[in-house]
């Protein structure tokens, strides 16, 4: 069958069968027209080559301008000094590639396929058979390889960096109260702000109980004032005390079965001395009150952006890790302990005639009375006497090697059980830290002890630190939030209450929050590539036509595509935490609309 082969002067010439074997082979033509070309692998070096290198100088130069630049706040503000900014600096340095690799990345593919447009190569690569795509090889894999890079860098150095940052400027707590009660000012501690005339800090070791509790902190205050807050802001209750203790204990997050318990948090516990509270519009004094238990998050483990990739996968699963869930599941469990508390203690007393409560020292009280009904004024249970002699019975059996007689009797004609009051009556300044499960107060009136007994009779008796066998409370600290939400529907049977709603939207947002951060870090790495292929291909296009002469006009062709595509990414992680996956056409439409772009400048430049 006849070919067509193409004569040295480029004319075609039809050759026929006997010419198509060795001779033909022979023919000059026949190797311009069949013979392909090889592999530019020496282009293809020269350009990976002057590629990285711009793109190295370019990212280095932003990085240290960047990072310089985000640590003169904080020496600004007194917490880094100079040796302290360089560190802080070096540190920031890595996390600054997130923003400054891609748009580097863009610089140095536009002045490198620039400088090739003006030197001709691009047209000599053409004249010798190579297509526009095999010109744009090396930025392709300059492109997958920046990336696949900043993919890594996204997902797990870049957190640990961040964490590291966020510990050399954050503040512990007794710093904070330290230096803002001594200086006049209030310290906010989440839904507590507080004010007082001075504060000291005094070690544990000091006072033998203090330090049995395992407090690492312990501040002491003098004219001492709270306010309470609760999540609107509204001022719920207020408390003042000639003194007040803080003491500060590291405690381990709980999770439910399957997870790692990690520190991630401390909690304080605030200890007010002789003084008044008021709450709900009700006053009462009181020697020892303390008020409900503060988290204290650690800052670089309680945000998101501080997490790993299999971390943020881990969270979904397990959110109460972030002290802000973690909270809301202890008052939902703090609820749900007091109203199965109550039921419990009204169905023993009603069932058996008598309630067996738990003491401080590991004894047992047991009380016999004929009734128990809840008082609203005082927020507690009223328990009625019994018909037989008009008194309430009370047993406490001591615990073994306490040198105390085993049991006590006592009479009271009056009873008043409070459900989670504190422990208080111990010498000095004890806090409440070691106490498991909800504590119980019970008020006793006009008491009378056993014959044979030194206290002899007492107007009023309280006796505090108590709890119920098998106290719910200690029971739901192992259960995850789903079980939580789930369980408070099961008990209250007309809804969820306000706790639990307030859980679920709090965890619903995490999960929000958590998705816009995955697809952030993916677009990112995704925009890295576009943007070498955007800047590659717009000085391609136009410094070959030389419509922009100068590299730094062609550069503004691609920027502020780029630009805002990385606005987009920003703007739509914020609208994915906030609206959820409506905001994911926000965050990707910046890449898809910057690749567009770079696809219609690319089918210019073949046109062309």
């Amino acid at each position: 069958m006849p070919q067509i082969s193409i004569s040295p002067a480029g004319l075609p010439v039809q050759l026929s069968e006997a010419t198509t074997g060795r001779a033909a082979r022979r023919s000059p033509g026949y190797y311009h027209a069949n013979v392909r070309p090889r592999t530019p692998v020496t282009l293809w070096r020269h350009t990976l080559w002057e590629l990285f290198k711009l793109i190295a100088i370019t990212a280095i130069a932003l990085v240290v301008i960047i990072a310089f630049a985000a640590g003169v706040r904080w020496v600004a503000e007194g917490k880094l000094g100079a040796l302290e900014l360089l560190r802080f600096s070096a540190l920031a340095s890595v996390p600054m590639l997130a923003y400054a690799l891609p748009f580097a990345a863009g610089f140095g593919a536009t002045l490198t396929f620039h400088r090739m447009a003006q030197d001709n190569e691009v047209s000599a690569a053409h004249a010798g058979g190579m297509s526009h795509s095999t010109v744009f090889v090396p930025a392709i894999a300059a492109g997958l390889t920046l990336a696949t890079a900043l993919a890594v860098l996204n997902e797990q150095i870049i957190p640990r960096f961040l964490r590291n940052m966020e510990e050399m400027v954050t503040e512990d707590l007794t710093k904070v109260m330290l230096a803002g009660i001594n200086a006049g000012q209030a310290v906010d501690l989440g839904r507590t702000k507080v004010f007082a005339d001075g504060a000291i800090e005094q070690h544990p070791e000091l006072n033998e109980a203090v330090a049995a509790t395992g407090a690492i902190k312990w501040l002491r205050m003098s004219n001492f004032f709270a306010l309470l807050e609760n999540d609107r802001g509204e001022t719920t209750g207020m408390a003042s005390a000639q003194e007040a203790h803080i003491f500060v204990y590291p405690t381990e997050t709980t999770v439910s079965s399957g997870a790692s318990a990690e520190t991630t948090r401390g909690e304080a516990v605030v200890l007010l001395v002789s003084g008044v509270a008021e709450t709900n519009g009700r006053y009462a004094r009181f020697d020892e009150h303390s008020l409900p238990r503060i988290a204290i998050p650690y800052a670089f483990s309680d945000d998101p952006k501080f997490l790993t990739f299999g971390e943020l996968r881990a969270l979904r699963e397990y959110p109460e890790r972030m002290h802000f869930v973690e909270t809301r599941r202890r008052t939902l469990i703090e609820s749900l302990a007091r109203l199965q508390t109550s039921r419990r203690i009204q169905t023993q007393l009603r069932d058996n005639g008598r309630i067996a409560l738990l003491t401080p020292e590991g004894g047992r009280l047991v009380l016999r009375a004929a009734d128990i009904t809840f008082d609203e004024p005082s927020q507690g249970f009223i328990i009625e006497p019994t018909s037989g002699n008009g008194a309430i019975l009370i047993d406490e059996l001591a615990p073994e090697g306490t040198g105390r007689d085993p049991v006590v009797n006592r009479e009271a004609r009056a009873a008043v059980l409070r459900l989670g009051a504190t422990r208080s009556g111990a010498p000095g300044p004890i806090p409440v830290a070691n106490i498991p499960g909800l504590p119980l107060e019970l008020e006793l009136t006009d008491v009378s002890t056993g014959p044979g007994s030194a206290a002899g009779d007492r107007k009023r008796v309280v006796l505090t630190g108590l709890a119920l066998p098998g106290d719910p409370y200690t029971e739901m600290l192992t259960m995850s939030p789903d079980e939580l939400i789930a369980l408070d529907t099961q008990i209250r049977g007309e809804g969820q209450s306000r706790e639990a709603r307030d859980l679920e939207r709090r965890i619903e947002r995490l999960g929000r929050e958590i998705t816009s951060k995955q697809h952030e870090r993916a677009a990112m790495a995704i925009s890295c590539l576009v943007m070498v292929l955007c800047g590659a291909v717009t000085a391609l296009r136009l410094g070959a036509s030389g419509t922009a002469s100068t590299p730094l006009a062609v550069y503004l062709w691609s920027f502020f595509p780029a630009l805002g595509s990385i606005v987009s990414i920003a703007s739509g992680q914020r609208l994915v935490h906030d609206e959820g996956v409506i905001g994911l056409l926000a965050l990707w439409g910046g890449v898809l609309g910057l690749a567009v772009y770079t696809l219609m400048v690319y089918r210019a430049v073949k046109r062309h």
